[in-house]
């Protein structure tokens, strides 16, 4: 089961937010834990422009429907809490209503009569005027894509392998492939307390800022997903992003937010021919082949062959004097 949330535009100072959701329970789950918002899932009262457009993914953990419920509390109080804090100063709301976030899933933990086992991750962005705000607990991620080259993974995975990567213990491509890649070392709800992880990020005009649970960046690459993301809308690369996961059977739930800036209001859309695969994009690099000037290939041929059959009439013309 699949569903799609909050598609559509947003002015935000400088920029127009247009942004695309879905998650996704994927070919394997049999029940969808990953929880995903955005601001245009709320009342559109709300003045966005002072307070900031928040957009948010969950990937619960957990057994049973533990992880189900854990991700999606984590994001009603996420949402609840950061609309109705009382400071202007962003990086220290969000990391305030993530932390409450930490609380209301670890007290909901507690409450339940089986043992506990309850947790998510979460990535958060707000964009206000020109900077976006990350906030993270977790390996679900923030990407900023930028131009043609520019593919940044804004936040930092709390993974027991990525923490390899950094100590230098462990190279990416061997994290990649490693039995231990979905053991997390940082989660809302395991704990009364949490340490969020906060970044702030300049925005130029067509960035695009992606979050996804690892159902998705655990699948497709991230060229792949700059692709999609820069030659799509941004509803539509959410749709894109997952079907791609899926056809290549995709274990997990798979989960992403969209949000592209614009300087513009007219709406950003698809382009009249589909995007080049990887393949396409690396065949365009090649240098074209030079070619000389001169006479065409056939016209060379045409007078070669005019030539032997004179050479034949003049050898049969002296051979039957």
């Amino acid at each position: 089961m699949s569903e799609a949330v909050g598609n559509g535009a947003s002015p935000a100072g400088e920029y127009h937010l247009w942004v695309g959701a879905r998650t996704d329970t994927g070919r394997v789950r049999a029940n969808n834990q990953d929880a995903v918002g955005t601001w245009q899932d709320l009342p559109q009262t709300i003045p966005f422009a002072e307070s900031g457009y928040l957009f948010a993914v969950a990937d619960g953990v957990g057994g049973n429907e533990q992880g189900e419920v854990a991700s999606a509390l984590a994001i009603e109080t996420l949402f609840h809490t950061f609309y109705g804090s009382d400071t202007t100063e962003i990086p220290t709301a969000l990391k305030r209503s993530i932390r409450l976030a930490n609380e209301a899933v670890y007290e909901r933990g507690l409450s339940q009569s089986e043992e506990r086992a309850m947790g998510t991750t979460l990535v958060a962005g707000v964009v206000r005027g020109t900077t976006v705000t990350i906030g993270n607990v977790g390996d679900s991620r923030a990407y900023l894509f930028r131009g043609r080259t520019q593919s940044t993974q804004i936040s930092k995975d709390h993974s027991l392998v990525a923490e390899a990567v950094r100590a230098g213990q462990m190279t990416a491509d061997q994290a990649k492939n490693s039995r231990q890649r979905n053991v997390i070392t940082r989660a809302l709800g395991q704990r009364q307390k949490v340490d969020v992880d906060i970044f702030e990020v300049d925005l130029m005009a067509d960035d695009v800022i992606l979050l996804c649970s690892d159902g998705l960046h655990g699948i497709v690459e991230d060229a792949e997903m700059k692709q999609i993301v820069q030659a799509l809308p941004p509803d539509q690369a959410a749709n894109e992003l997952i079907d791609l996961a899926n056809n290549r059977n995709a274990s997990d739930n798979i989960s992403a937010v969209i949000v592209k800036a614009t300087r513009e209001m007219a709406a950003v859309s698809a382009p009249t021919e589909p995007p080049m695969t990887l393949s396409d994009v690396a065949t365009d690099r090649l240098p074209a082949v030079p070619t000389k000037r001169g006479l065409p290939i056939a016209a060379i041929i045409g007078i070669i062959v005019a030539a032997l059959v004179i050479i034949a009439v003049i050898v049969l013309f002296f051979v039957f004097r």
